[in-house]
């Protein structure tokens, strides 16, 4: 069943501000990563993350399921609730069985792998075409919870049209890690998301700026190394004084 109070902003991805510096170096190593079965995005809050993700799936030109997680989302039948009624924008008769699975099981917690081998097998059976699923916010699942299991299950076998994107403020303890060792695991970090000096020179070029003194938009990025939300809040001060 679907959860009782379903909120469909849950499954949207976030507006976009009006002056988004388009990360074109960010977008082709996410592209790289799209035939492995997942990518993790971890960075601190403000690095810019789930703009960047946005972004990419926007344009990727393949369809997505976008779930904003929070702490209420523990429940694996909401969990996967959610999951499929975002699929069904794609197919939109999957998650029978799954349904069917989470409506009958008395303690789906320890049904976990039949939950995932369902999941997984609808879309096998279903679905044909590449398409993503962002799981933005994960740091709100608690490693010990069943969440994480399925999840670490859904992506060691995950089929060939599936990618999973993780954005997440902590490096999840999933056992997939291992795949990363492998270079099956895509990666971006906190170093990846900062601003290069010459994105840094394109943000404040792009906003109407030019007249600003190389020497102070250098000393910009100096202060804030590249750290996004910094940059944002120098341009609005800049914006407010213009």
């Amino acid at each position: 069943m679907l959860p009782q109070f379903f909120l469909k902003t849950k499954l949207l991805p976030p507006r976009l501000g009006r002056r988004v510096l388009p990360r074109t170096r960010l977008i082709e190593k996410l592209r790289s990563f799209l035939d492995q079965p997942a990518t993790i995005v971890c960075a601190d809050a403000g690095c810019g993350k789930t703009t960047l993700v946005t972004d990419f799936v926007r344009s990727s030109g393949h369809p997505f399921v976008w779930y904003q997680i929070d702490r209420s989302d523990l429940d694996l039948a909401v969990f996967f609730g959610y999951l499929v009624y975002g699929i069904r924008t794609i197919q939109p008769r999957f998650g029978d069985v799954v349904l069917r699975l989470i409506s009958t099981s008395e303690n789906l917690s320890s049904n976990t792998n039949q939950l995932i081998d369902a999941f997984v097998s609808e879309i096998s059976e279903q679905i044909d075409k590449k398409f993503i699923i962002v799981l933005d916010d994960y740091h709100h699942i608690v490693p010990s919870e069943p969440i994480a299991t399925a999840i670490d299950r859904l992506i060691q076998y995950s089929p060939d049209v599936l990618h999973v994107v993780i954005t997440t403020r902590s490096m999840p303890n999933l056992s997939i890690m291992r795949l990363r060792s492998k270079g099956l695991i895509g990666m971006l970090g906190r170093h990846d998301l900062s601003f290069t000096k010459e994105e840094v020179d394109h943000l404040f070029e792009q906003n109407g700026w030019k007249q600003l003194d190389s020497n102070l938009i250098n000393q910009f990025y100096q202060r804030t190394n590249g750290w996004a939300t910094g940059l944002q809040v120098i341009a609005q001060a800049i914006e407010t004084r213009i």
